[in-house]
C-alpha cells in the first residue's frame, strides 16, 4: 500500500548502497524482469515500486505509467517513468519511510 501523504526525496548518501541492492535485486529477479519484458514488448511504460518501512521491504509490483502517475504525483516520478528507454532500461520507483525517488536503470 502507498502511504498517502508521501514527499519526494533524492537519495541520501547513507542509501546508495540499500538502492543498489534493491535494483540488483529487481534486475536479477525472473519474475518482475518477464513482467517488465513483457509490458515494454506491448509498448506500455511501467515501473517497479518498491515500498520500505525502517530498512525492511514490504512490498513490491510492476504498475503502468497511468498507475503510477494517479498514486504518485511527483513531477520527479512522472518525467523518469515518461522518459526512460524501454528497449534497454527499467524505471523503479523507491518510496522508504514515507519518500519516493525514482531511478532509471540498464537491463542486464
Amino acid at each position: 500500500m502507498i502511504p498517502t501523504d508521501l514527499k519526494y526525496h533524492p537519495l541520501r548518501s547513507d542509501e546508495s548502497q540499500l538502492c543498489g541492492n534493491i535494483i540488483y535485486s529487481i534486475l536479477t529477479d525472473a519474475d518482475i524482469m518477464d513482467t517488465v519484458d513483457q509490458r515494454h514488448a506491448a509498448g506500455v511504460r511501467c515501473a517497479v515500486i518498491t515500498i520500505l518501512e525502517n530498512g525492511q521491504c514490504v512490498d513490491g509490483y510492476v504498475a503502468d505509467q497511468k498507475a503510477i502517475s494517479d498514486l504518485i504525483p511527483f513531477d520527479e516520478v512522472r518525467d523518469a517513468v515518461d522518459t526512460y528507454n524501454i528497449r534497454d532500461s527499467i524505471c523503479s520507483v523507491l518510496i522508504r519511510d514515507g519518500m519516493v525517488l525514482a531511478s532509471i536503470s540498464g537491463k542486464i
